[in-house]
């Protein structure tokens, strides 16, 4: 999730924009893309911990599936009721989930300095602090010759795979008498694999974990950050070079 948007989900934790405006947001966005802002809105929620014990929730009237959501650093399971019908209606709980539970640690973390998630975003001021400031060390990353190399290197193995996906699925089916091949245990792994996109492709995951690691120790920046830093230039090689753009899910 990109810097932004992780913006906009905060600034409604803390009241700043209303649910319409969000949900209005998650409306333009295609069937993919509202996919991805769920899980990403899920991989936030999991940041916090629950303001109430979701085993004694009530339960919705609507057909609803349940979620638990695992979170590592807090040691809990929150369990999250979810609309089977919509997408739309399982973002919306979700919304409110993570409001809720947001409202309650900004209560106790409000202006929290170490933590740009509890600077008070409904002064505009704030707002452009942040951004300008992530804006600069993207800008910056993105000069810096010494990691050129290694930058434009990723944009072209992830515009090539795209484009090697793209082939493979415009080509026409033979024509005539099939044979048919039994596939090994190697290959229904390969092919489900690399089905999934940009994420498993091996060189890139290699080159962007050196990448991320040399961030993190020459810009001081924490996992996270350096992680959309990371991709926010990518992204920019790409559309610099190749009129493309990233099209998978960053945390």
């Amino acid at each position: 999730m990109r810097l932004e948007e992780e913006l906009i989900i905060i600034q409604f934790g803390q009241g700043a924009l209303s649910e319409e405006e969000l949900l209005h947001q998650f409306a333009q966005l295609d069937e993919a893309g509202q996919g991805l802002r769920f899980n990403e809105l899920l991989h936030l929620l999991e940041q916090l911990e629950p303001a109430v014990d979701e085993e004694t929730t009530t339960e919705p009237e609507a057909p609803h599936t349940v979620i638990k959501s695992f979170s590592n650093r807090n040691r809990f399971i929150r369990r999250i009721n979810v609309q089977d019908n919509t997408l739309h209606e399982s973002y919306k709980l979700l919304l409110a989930q993570f409001k809720r539970d947001f409202q309650r640690q900004y209560a106790i973390e409000n202006e929290n300095p170490s933590s740009w998630w509890y600077w008070d975003f409904s002064k505009r001021d704030v707002v452009d602090r942040l951004l300008a400031g992530y804006r600069a060390v993207v800008n910056e990353v993105y000069s810096n010759l010494s990691f050129r190399g290694e930058f434009t290197s990723i944009a072209k193995l992830l515009h090539d795979d795209r484009m090697a996906k793209k082939a493979l699925a415009e080509a026409p089916e033979p024509e005539g008498h099939h044979q048919y091949h039994f596939a090994s245990y190697d290959e229904v792994i390969e092919k489900s694999i690399k089905s999934y996109g940009y994420a498993f492709n091996r060189p890139v995951w290699l080159l962007s974990n050196s990448l991320r690691k040399a961030l993190v120790k020459q810009y001081g920046l924490d996992f996270d950050r350096a992680n959309k830093v990371l991709w926010d230039v990518v992204d920019q090689h790409l559309r610099e070079k190749y009129n493309d753009e990233l099209l998978f899910s960053i945390h």
